[in-house]
Parts: C-alpha cells; sequence; structure tokens
C-alpha cells in the first residue's frame, strides 16, 4: 500500500472512531465523555494524543476532533491545552454542549469557579437533560455551601440517570456535610449497591455511621474499603478510629500506622500513632486479618 494511502485510511480510521465517540455522546445523556473527559482510545496517552493531532491537522475544522483531543489534554493533566481546544471546538459549534461540560471540568479542577459555573449553565441551557452538568455544577454549589441549589441539581442528575452511583454519591456528601446522616446513610447506599467495587462510597457511609455511633457497621464498611483500595490513606486512618471506639487497639494502632506509611502528612494517623504507641506495646508490622 503506498505511504499516502495509508495515512488516509489512518486518518479516516480514527475520525470514524472520533465521530462513534460523539455519536455516543449525544445519543446518551449520561455519556461519560461529558462528565470525565473522554475516557476511550486510551484517553490521555501520548500515542491518543498524536493521533488525534493528526486529525485535525488533516480537519482543521472539526470540532469532534478537537473536543476529544482536549479531553485527552484534559486526562493527562495538560488544562491550558485542553481549555485551548474545548475553546476552539465551540467557536466552530457554539451548540456544542459537551465541549461546555468539558472545559467548565477543567476549569472546575484548576480553581476557576465562576468560569466553570458560566459554562455548565451554558450546557444545561444547551441540553436540559444531559445529567453530567448539574452533577458537576452541584460540585461548585457544595464547595460554596449552596447546598440547597447542590441537591436541586442532584435531584436532577438522579431524575435523568437514576443508575447513577456517582450522582447518589454526590448527594450523599451533600447529606452528610449538614450533618444529615441517615440520608447520606440512605444514599451512600444506593451508590454501592450500583457499583460495589468503588472504595469511596463504602469509606463515606463509614463516616455517617461513625457519627450515628453505629461503629460495629463502620468497621465492616472500612474493612471493605481498605480491602478495595488499600492505598488509601484516608480509610486505613479512619479504620484506625473505629477499630479504637470498639477497643481492639492493636488494629487500631496497625490501621494508623499503614495510613501514615502511605500519606506522612495524614494528621489523623499520626496522631492515633502518638496516642496508641504507649497502650500498645508490641506493633505488628502488618494487618492481615481485614
Amino acid at each position: 500500500m503506498r505511504p499516502m494511502l495509508r495515512k488516509t485510511l489512518r486518518l479516516n480510521l480514527l475520525l470514524i472512531a472520533a465521530l462513534f465517540l460523539a455519536a455516543c455522546q449525544s445519543q446518551s445523556s449520561s455519556s461519560r465523555n461529558g462528565q470525565d473527559l473522554t475516557g476511550s482510545i486510551n484517553a490521555g496517552s501520548a500515542l491518543n494524543i498524536a493521533s488525534l493531532t493528526d486529525v485535525i491537522t488533516a480537519r482543521p475544522n472539526d470540532p469532534v476532533a478537537l473536543n476529544l483531543r482536549g479531553s485527552a489534554y484534559g486526562r493527562a493533566g495538560n488544562s491550558q491545552a485542553a481549555i485551548q481546544d474545548f475553546t476552539a471546538a465551540i467557536a466552530l459549534n457554539p451548540e456544542f454542549f459537551q465541549a461546555y461540560n468539558n472545559r467548565a471540568l477543567v476549569y472546575r479542577k484548576t480553581g476557576r469557579l465562576a468560569l466553570a459555573l458560566a459554562d455548565y449553565n451554558r450546557a444545561i441551557s444547551l441540553a436540559p437533560r444531559y445529567d453530567p452538568a448539574y452533577m458537576g455544577r452541584s460540585i461548585i454549589y457544595r464547595s460554596q455551601q449552596q447546598y440547597g441549589m447542590a441537591l436541586a441539581d442532584l435531584d436532577k442528575a438522579i431524575e435523568l440517570n437514576p443508575s447513577s452511583a456517582r450522582a447518589y454519591h454526590n448527594r450523599a456528601l451533600v447529606y452528610q456535610v449538614q450533618n444529615l446522616h441517615s440520608f447520606a446513610i440512605e444514599d451512600f447506599s444506593r451508590a454501592i449497591n450500583i457499583n460495589a467495587a468503588s472504595a469511596e462510597p463504602y469509606l463515606g457511609r463509614a463516616q455517617s455511621l461513625l457519627a450515628s455511633e453505629q461503629i460495629d457497621k463502620a468497621v465492616a464498611d472500612l474493612d471493605i474499603a481498605v480491602n478495595l483500595n488499600p492505598r488509601s490513606a484516608n480509610a486505613w486512618a479512619m479504620r484506625g478510629v473505629a477499630y479504637e471506639k470498639i477497643g481492639n487497639l492493636q488494629r487500631a494502632y496497625n490501621s494508623f500506622q499503614r495510613a501514615a506509611s502511605i500519606d506522612r502528612h495524614q494528621s489523623m494517623a499520626h496522631a492515633g500513632v502518638a496516642r496508641l504507641r504507649s497502650k500498645v506495646p508490641e506493633m505488628v508490622e502488618s494487618d492481615n486479618n481485614i
């Protein structure tokens, strides 16, 4: 096959993949491409970015390819390049609501909340049934302590996509920060029922269970959380708190030690180690019974 023909075929295949992803975006309101940037074609890899750059070089007025490369840049941590691509995609297609949502996500993660809020609002005005935009906007409202507005957005996201574990998880966090722990526990439980393989809702539910003095249930959740994510210093530290509350000081001490070894800045872990060091004469290096 001649080199020019090979290059043309490669570009066409890449474009087909890009268009397929865009179709998935427009057909599914819960598409990952809108909320979490692009999770397909090894998003964020140098190879994927280079391949998308080839497509854009051949088709510079293609907003879909720009949105996809912006997503890849975002996943790779290159926020400025991501924003440039999303902005270029929006200039070519001012109704490209996924590009607004993706740019909002990058703005939010880099602390530019006013710009993020404006982009989420624009995405919602263009696509009122696009649940990732409501979810993203709710995170801003929660950070600004506008809890009623955050809950309204999450209620809408759940109405649009009842199978979203993340939406239930985020709503639980809003309830939790308001000390509405019974509601938080219900929503964390819903998130777990949808996706039992994620450590986060177990950790979140354990926090509300501890606050509600349901210590044994919290211990069970934290055992699961550290098994699902053994590198979570927060889960190990909270497990230490829970085991200390039920009087199992050896396991509490081991958990605090594990948390401190993962994150030397974990203050709860260091305080626990200092508090229990004199009470636990013989340190066990690893906790194998979890």
